[in-house]
Parts: C-alpha cells; structure tokens; sequence
C-alpha cells in the first residue's frame, strides 16, 4: 500500500513538472524579441533611474527611494535582472517570466488544497498557463505581471491561515507584497480576503492571535508608505481614475482562451454549492473581487490580474466533473467552521 502511495505521488509530480516544463517554455522563449511596450514596460525605465541613481550616490539606498516610486518591488526585481550583464532587454523581462513559473505549484496547491483531486489541480494550472492574459503578461516586465505570482502567494496564506493561526502572519506579508507592487490591488484583494474569512471561519475574526499576525505582516506595506509619504508626499493618482478606461482590464478576462470560458460553469456550480468552502473561495476571490473593482474608482488594468487565478480553478472544477461524473473527495476540515 505504502508503495503504491509513493509510485502515485511519483506519477502526480511527474505530470507536474512535464506541465510546468512546457509553460516555462511558452513564456521564456524569445523574451528580448519585441521591443519595449509603450506605456506598460514604464518600470524599466524606473529600474535604470534607480540603478544610475545608486551608483551615483554609492549606494546610498535613502538617496534612491524616490526612484523607485509606487511599485518599488517591481523595480527593484527588474533592476537586479539588468544587472546580470546578459541583453537589458531580455534580463529586464527575466526575473518576472521565472518568478511567474516558479509560482506554479502554488496554483497546483491551491486546487489540491480546494478539491482534493489531483486532477483539478493540474488543470487549474495548465487552464491558468495557457490563458491568453497571462501569458501576455508574464513575459513583460511590468507590475501586473509581478501580481500573477503575488496573487497565487496571497491566496495560498488565505486558506493557510484558516487551519493555521501561523498563516495570519504569512497572509499579512502576502498583502505587503502586493501593497508594494500595486497598492489599490492590495486593497480590494485584502477586502475579498476578509469576506471570506468572515462567510467562512467567523471564529478567526474573534482570535487576537489572527488580528496580531496579519497586523506584524502588513507593518513593512505601512512602514514604506508612511515613509514615501513623509519624503515625497502621497501620490494623489492612486485613488483616481487612471488612463480614463474601466475596461481595458477586462478585456484580458474576456478573450483569455480557451480554458477560462469553462470558468462560467464552474461559478454556477459553486453559487450552487454554498455550504461547502471551495465554493465560498471563488465566489468571494471571482464574484465579489470583481464587484469591488467594478464599484472602485480605479482603472482596471491592474485590478483584473488577481482574477485569473480563480477563474482558471473555477474553470478546472468544471472541467473535472465532466470528466468525472461522481463526486468529489473533500477534507474533512472544509465543512468544519
């Protein structure tokens, strides 16, 4: 019994990787054949300002925060990419084509995690790899392809911290990471966050412990912004609406095919099946998500990357159960509350 268990565990990361494989290729192959996106790749430029601005301070990180400007971790990864000394171009693109495949397996996770078959699971990934919009974005060097990997981090700390009141600090640090990359993305993903938790484990609201740990983890977001807006003042453009256009975001949702159109299905399914907690994830990470950025004032473009995630595990769970017509085997700590 025991040997069968390995040789299926085996078999279950062997399809894994062989997956992983061929989306890494689809999104690393020629990555300094285009040129620059106008408008989009605007954190390169930043990188390079930041990157002359340390050499002419030597290294003086105070002297250099300002260049770093909304998104500092997007900068900063793509800064340490053109330092590799390969093509500017194509080290520019790198760090955020390899963040976004080594993210994988926490997509893997999360639909194993949701489900409990392996199966979804590596549909989930494999919907999510060959999406249109992804695969778009991650092979560009810009912050909505650092939110991809940073919504799969955050998501993950969110059904961690269910089980696990140690997830509150990973959840907390997830939220910085993304409050350093985009913060009004930040904002609305943490407000789904806490529905869920709130519909789902009510309990984690009444814990100090939960409340102490995400509040550790969010003290790096508020010390960067507090000390942004002591030195250079806060950016007023982050609560207006930008570029003047709500739905260019969802454009890349739209024509995300082929896997994603399965996701519809997958959504009625899960209004079907409330009570179950798989189905309270993606109707507050997919369904209510998308109601805050529809109600929010910012330009969707951003705010929209988080959604590919859920879509792409609604998608694999409709998918599954076509396949499979008998139900699935859940964990017993999902009915629990």
């Amino acid at each position: 019994m025991g040997q069968r268990r390995r040789r299926d565990q085996s078999w279950e990361w062997s399809q894994l990787l062989l997956v992983c494989g061929a989306i890494a290729v689809l999104w690393v192959w020629q990555l300094g054949a285009g040129p620059l996106t106008s408008g989009e790749e605007l954190p390169v430029d930043r990188a390079q300002q930041w990157l002359e601005q340390l050499w002419s301070t030597g290294f003086n990180l105070a002297d250099s925060l300002g260049a770093l400007g909304q998104s500092p971790l997007t900068v900063a990864l793509i800064a340490f990419g053109q330092t590799l000394g390969i093509d500017t171009l194509w080290g520019a693109r790198l760090p955020m084509a390899v963040i976004n495949v080594l993210s994988l397996p926490l997509l893997y996770g999360l639909g194993k995690t949701l489900y409990g078959k392996s199966m979804a699971a590596l549909l989930a990934v494999v919907v999510y790899g060959t999406a249109l919009g992804v695969t778009y974005w991650a092979r560009l060097a810009t912050s909505n392809s650092l939110l991809l990997p940073l919504t799969l981090l955050y998501l993950t700390s969110l059904l961690f911290c269910r089980r696990d009141l140690r997830g509150s600090l990973a959840l907390g640090l997830s939220v910085t990471t993304l409050a350093l990359t985009d913060l009004a993305t930040a904002l609305i993903l943490g407000m789904a966050g806490l529905i869920f938790l709130r519909w789902d484990t009510p309990r984690l609201w009444r814990t100090p412990f939960f409340w102490i740990g995400l509040g550790l983890g969010l003290l790096p977001a508020i010390a960067w912004w507090g000390n942004y807006d002591w030195h250079y003042g806060w950016p007023t453009d982050l609560f207006v609406l930008t570029n003047g256009s709500k739905n260019l975001g969802w454009i890349w949702i739209g024509g995300s095919f082929p896997g994603v159109i399965f996701a519809g299905t997958g959504f009625q399914q899960a209004r079907q099946s409330q009570h179950w907690s798989w189905a309270k994830f993606l109707i507050c990470q997919g369904g209510i998500y998308s109601l805050l950025v529809i109600l929010s004032p910012w330009s969707s473009g951003p705010l929209v990357m988080p959604l590919f995630a859920p879509f792409a595990l609604a998608a694999a769970r409709s998918l599954t159960d076509a396949y499979h017509s008998t139900p699935g085997v859940y964990p017993a700590w999902w009915r629990q509350s």
